[in-house]
């Protein structure tokens, strides 16, 4: 037995000696002598390589097996041949890590090519053969045949497919193994640009949507569908598309929507574009309204109430991505009055369309400025036929008041009020309006620390409602009786003119004869802009035009609505272009509504802009008294004057009393008025009776203080002004007696200088001017005594 195995393995050796691979190597054939060894380590050799060839020819067969997949369209085993193929490499990398370097690259760059064609591939399905998306088209076919035979392919399964294999929940993974796995950066780049380009525009509808919304948005676009070929064009317009031709393009990309767009992306587009579609058509209905809703218009009406209809229709099958009202519509179909409002909405939109191209004139025209008359003067004119055609009421009124009954007159006629009679807390910070967040003032008091505890600080608004002074009596008793016969003559005079100018035509108003003309001055004249002109033009064709619609619009409370709105309108566009010199854009507005009183909402916005812009300037006034006030305080010996004599005095004049007096007209001199109350009152007067004691250097700063402001701030216009004489005439006293002796005071007091002010305003002066000695406690004894022996006479 053991011979035999010796026979068989000589019998072997031989065998492998006569092999030709060993005669080609180092053995030699003639020696009997043969290395067992060698010959057993080259056949493990051998075998660890065909065990790599086996395993490399798997990595072959995934690749042939992706190609012939592809070949065929099979789109799914593509996608599961190249992902075992990775894995290969990925995964179960020992023998191709073994290959030489040259072949590893060689590989793994055939591998990431099959990433880019696979993805080329599906993405050129939908790019081209599903969706063809232009400039000027959409077309969706839901079935194609792709490729050299001709393989049917269809678009709901290959969007379950994408959506299940790259995209679930319709976003992208951001490790997606299709791209994560692949080893050069640009055909990474590739892959992924592609299927984010699938997700935005095959899934999401990117370029659909966008390619709509551009096209509905576009002025003279029609748009045209074409159920046959399962598209949408396109096509731009010369002429502006008529109603007719609107309709059609709402028709057709509601047919599209419903007959070409598959169901599965249907809620996508909806979403997206349902909104824009629906606010579309209301617009579209509401802008042309005359011809849709008007009589005799049947075809419109019912073509508007088919797209309504198709519209609900697509909303139900939007997988509650898109909520239609369709109820609007038909509300905008069957109401007559909301169909009279489209209207005026209509004719008011080419109003302001004329108001802004107004101002979008690159000339400026409308600066342009004429001389026209004050109404002052023409009331002037025509006061003494009024005064002679009175004279019989005045005879059954003895308190001259002319009979006139109060409610008779609308509140929109009247200019300014009656007679100048300030209120600080009335007219100066209740302004109920829009105005208010402007021109809020807050203006806390900074009165010397050392003369008034913290609780004396406050705004000017609250010193006025805390004011209380006793009323003694005294100011009755020591008034003059010029000053009222002057109050009663100006009195008259307001009520004559307010009559004459709610009673004058427009043409009276602003127009006077030749023999007129002769007596005006240049002071009777004023410089306006075209504006006025040019807004009542347009006003006027407003109500023409809507006074020219089937039904009667008298008393309608919506062209009311509208009206004042267009006012407004204008009032705010004229407004952002007239902030160099604000007050002659007053002018402006005041000549609009003085030529049409109807002009109510101008007229109050123009008062109120004229008030804002004096209190805007007002709070700077405050801040500059005060602090002038504080250095007072602070360097009472060597005060520096520099913020009144270059801030406050300049400021003053330049910002305030020049604008309102250029204003000119009745509302100038209320304002300045109102100025000059808060100026001498609120400002000084009232800031410093708050204080504790004056000592006597503070008395000469503040008499000369009140002696630069007053003489600085005589306005010569208001000459005439019972008002502004008393408002002077007591600013003035104060700086008089202020660095006076209490000897000195009382003589005039006893001369009766102090006619203007009231007992307890002269005790507190006296109080704050002196020490707490028994001269001034006699002085006060007098000032009482007197007062009352005064009262009692009376």
């Amino acid at each position: 037995m053991i011979y035999s195995n010796i026979i068989e393995e000589d019998r072997i050796i031989a065998s492998i000696a006569n092999d030709p691979i060993f005669t080609k190597d180092d053995i030699d054939t003639n020696s009997s002598n043969l290395d067992v060894n060698h010959i057993l380590e080259t056949e493990s050799q051998l075998c660890s390589q065909l065990h790599d060839l086996k395993n490399l020819k798997v990595l072959s067969s995934l690749i042939k097996e992706f190609n012939t997949n592809l070949d065929l369209l099979e789109l799914e085993n593509c996608y599961y041949s190249l992902q075992n193929l990775r894995k290969k490499l990925n995964e179960n990398n020992e023998v191709f890590i073994k290959q030489s370097f040259h072949f590893q690259k060689s590989v793994v760059t055939y591998v990431d090519s099959l990433h880019v064609e696979f993805v080329n591939t599906i993405y050129d399905i939908f790019d081209k053969g599903f969706w063809t998306v232009t400039d000027d088209s959409i077309r969706f076919r839901s079935k194609i045949e792709w490729g050299n035979d001709h393989f049917l392919l269809q678009h709901n399964t290959l969007l379950d497919f994408l959506k299940q294999l790259f995209y679930p929940g319709d976003t992208l993974d951001p490790h997606l193994w299709i791209i994560d796995d692949m080893e050069f950066g640009n055909a990474r780049d590739t892959v992924q640009t592609k299927i984010v380009d699938m997700l935005k525009n095959y899934i999401l509808l990117n370029s659909v949507i966008n390619l709509i919304k551009d096209k509905i948005f576009s002025k003279n676009t029609l748009i045209k569908y074409n159920e046959e070929e399962d598209t949408i064009k396109f096509i731009v317009s010369e002429p502006k598309p008529t109603v007719s031709m609107l309709l059609d393009c709402f028709q057709a990309l509601g047919d599209f929507s419903l007959n070409t767009v598959p169901q599965s992306s249907l809620p996508v587009l909806l979403k997206s574009i349902g909104n824009v579609l629906g606010n579309e058509l209301s617009k579209c209905v509401k802008s042309n309204a005359g011809e849709i809703i008007g009589h005799n218009n049947k075809d419109l009406k019912g073509r508007v109430s088919n797209i309504n209809d198709l519209y609900d229709t697509l909303s139900s099958k939007s997988n509650e991505a898109w909520s239609y009202h369709s109820q609007t519509i038909k509300d905008l179909l069957q109401d007559r009055q909301l169909y009279i409002n489209l209207l005026v909405d209509e004719i008011y939109n080419r109003a302001v369309n004329d108001i802004r191209a107004t101002f979008d004139d690159k000339d400026d025209k409308w600066k342009t400025t004429s001389k026209v008359q004050l109404l002052s003067h023409i009331n002037n004119q025509t006061k003494e036929a009024s005064l002679s055609s009175s004279l019989p009421i005045e005879e059954n009124n003895e308190d001259n008041d002319w009979n006139w009954d109060a409610d008779a007159k609308s509140d929109h006629e009247n200019i300014v009020e009656e007679t100048p009679k300030v209120d600080t807390e009335d007219n100066e910070d209740d302004i109920a309006d829009a105005w208010n967040d402007e021109i809020d003032i807050d203006m806390d008091l900074q009165s010397p620390k050392k003369f008034t505890n913290k609780s004396t600080i406050e705004s000017p608004k609250k010193q006025t409602e805390k004011e209380v002074h006793e009323d003694d009596g005294w100011d009755e008793a020591w008034d003059i009786g010029e000053e009222d016969d002057d109050d009663d003559q100006v009195g008259s005079e307001n009520v004559i003119a307010k009559r004459d100018h709610n009673n004058s035509s427009t043409e009276v108003k602003n127009h006077v004869t030749e023999s007129d003309n002769t007596n005006i001055s240049s002071s009777d004249l004023i410089d306006v802009t075209q504006l006025p002109t040019i807004y009542l033009d347009i006003a006027k064709h407003f109500r023409c035009e809507c006074q020219s619609l089937e039904d009667d619009l008298t008393g309608n409370p919506y062209l009311n609505y509208k009206t004042s709105l267009l006012q407004t309108t204008f009032f705010a566009m004229a407004v952002a272009h007239c902030t160099d010199e604000w007050w002659k854009f007053y002018i402006d507005m005041r000549e609009i509504w003085q030529k049409d009183n109807t002009n109510y909402r101008i007229q109050e916005l123009a008062q109120r802009y004229l008030e804002s812009n004096r209190l805007l300037r007002q709070k700077r006034v405050w801040k500059l008294v005060q602090d002038q006030l504080l250095e007072f305080h602070e360097r009472e010996n060597v005060p520096s004057w520099k913020m009144t004599l270059e801030d406050l005095l300049p400021f003053v004049h330049k910002e305030i009393i020049t604008p309102l007096s250029n204003i000119r007209g009745k509302e100038s001199e209320v304002e300045l008025l109102r100025f000059l109350d808060f100026l001498y009152n609120s400002s000084i007067t009232s800031v410093i009776l708050k204080w504790e004691v004056i000592s006597e250097k503070n008395s000469e700063n503040l008499g000369r203080l009140i002696s630069l402001i007053s003489g600085n701030s005589e306005i010569e216009s208001l000459n005439g002004s019972p008002q502004y004489r008393e408002y002077r005439a007591k600013f003035e006293m104060v700086g008089r007696f202020l660095p006076l002796h209490l000897n000195e005071i009382m003589d005039m007091f006893y001369n009766g200088d102090f006619y203007l002010f009231s007992t307890e305003e002269i005790i507190q002066w006296v109080k704050l001017l002196f020490a707490d000695t028994p001269i001034r406690k006699d002085a006060i004894t007098d000032i009482y005594e007197i007062r009352q022996a005064a009262l009692d006479d009376k």
